[in-house]
């Protein structure tokens, strides 16, 4: 039951991140950069905060997997903004966290 549990949290981060994404697209396109951001890092916020809730070494990779498309809309986002230490430091980040290295 608490794998069920788990991967139903999973799915609903997902969609909020996910929602957060298309929302962070639309801003963007229009020209609102700062609301773009804002929206992206809503995505991180949200998915660091249930990456950080994972235990096994297993899921978190699992997990980590799923929520790439928000790790790499924001580093193409920072890149897009000029940005390129910021992107690197954040891919630095996402890295460091990965299983096996830490949480």
């Amino acid at each position: 039951m608490a794998a069920v549990c788990r991967s139903v949290c999973m799915v609903m981060c997902l969609a909020f991140s996910e929602g957060q994404l298309v929302l962070a697209r639309a801003y963007a396109t229009r020209g609102a950069t700062d609301s773009a951001q804002r929206a992206l890092e809503a995505a991180l916020s949200e998915t660091e905060r249930r990456r950080s809730g994972i235990v096994s070494a297993e899921d978190r990779a699992h997990f980590l997997d799923q929520a790439r498309p928000v790790i790499d809309s924001f580093v193409m986002f920072r890149l897009a903004q000029g940005d390129t230490l910021g992107a690197l430091d954040f891919i630095e980040r996402m890295r460091a966290r990965a299983p096996g290295r830490g949480r």
